[in-house]
């Protein structure tokens, strides 16, 4: 969690914080498992691929 004027005794100890701020807070959905664990280019491809295959 978050709290303004935190200090931490090790980096070990901020970079655990970070990472449970930016998992728990910033990144809570992940957009690729909607995307079939694609990258958004690399879905957005697949789609363009897709409907040019369904007009032939």
């Amino acid at each position: 969690m978050y709290w303004p004027g935190t200090t931490f005794t090790t980096r070990a100890e901020a970079e655990h914080a970070l990472l449970r701020y930016i998992d728990g807070w910033y990144n809570s959905r992940r957009i690729q498992a909607g995307l079939g664990g694609l990258s958004p280019d690399e879905y957005e491809d697949a789609y363009h691929r897709a409907q040019r295959d369904d007009h032939r």
